[in-house]
């Protein structure tokens, strides 16, 4: 692996810089092949993963209007689902996930395929907002109700209890506090009913109920001249 961090700051990774010193230890001396990102949306993360790590990088993702709106082509981005890979097995060096497992119906028949496509001992790197850390989410101040949204989603022990059934044993589980929005400021301009999970699930009152919590907030900054960071925990299930 030819460096150990990315660009500094929030960029088309969504907020990967702030999990990378964590992951990269883990990408050090990995076997031939490449590494997976599964469920790549548009390739922002895969891109990242290529130009840091100089491996050959393959992003899979259902989403064909996603996989078109890639914006670069560092990486390989093909269209194809979690439970279907299309990657030789064993093949792989190693597996990126980033905000998937809620998307999947079937967590176990996703770290099955996991399993079949990655080289024995490659490891799995798995970024989720787990549901039981809802409460400690960016919004969840603003938008209390929106705690609600994350309960359906697998959770930390769901997950882990997935791939451990697929063989896989857990070498790292960390949370990390990655940068969202530069204020409350500037979260209040770009806060959108579709924007985030958290927020889909609310009715018409209580977005607008946040909403102006959120805007009350922001002018409290404004008063003060003292603008407050807001940040986003991110939990990081490292196995193999």
């Amino acid at each position: 692996m030819t460096g150990t961090r990315g660009p500094s700051g929030r960029d088309r990774t969504g907020g990967l810089p702030a999990v990378w010193e964590r992951a990269a230890r883990h990408l050090y001396d990995l076997g031939p092949g490449p590494v997976l990102d599964v469920g790549c949306g548009t390739g922002a993360c895969a891109d990242a993963l290529a130009r840091w790590s100089g491996r050959p990088v393959v992003g899979v993702d259902p989403d064909a209007a996603a996989l078109a709106r890639a914006g670069r082509a560092d990486a390989v981005l093909v269209a194809g689902l979690a439970q279907a890979l299309p990657l030789a097995s064993g093949a792989g060096a190693a597996a990126w996930l980033s905000r998937v497992l809620h998307h999947v119906d079937d967590l176990a028949a996703l770290a099955a395929e996991v399993r079949r496509v990655l080289a024995p001992g490659a490891p799995v790197l798995v970024r989720e907002a787990f549901p039981e850390f809802a409460h400690t989410r960016a919004y969840a101040k603003f938008f209390p109700e929106g705690v609600r949204a994350a309960h359906g989603r697998p959770s930390r022990t769901e997950a882990l209890t997935a791939f451990a059934d697929a063989g896989f044993t857990p070498r790292e589980t960390v949370s990390v506090e990655e940068p969202f929005a530069d204020s409350r400021t500037a979260l209040a301009a770009r806060v959108r009913r579709d924007g985030d999970g958290m927020l889909r699930c609310l009715s018409d009152a209580e977005f607008a109920r946040g909403t102006e919590r959120l805007r009350a907030a922001a002018a409290r900054e404004r008063r003060t001249g003292v603008f407050e960071p807001v940040t986003d925990r991110i939990d990081l299930l490292v196995l193999a």
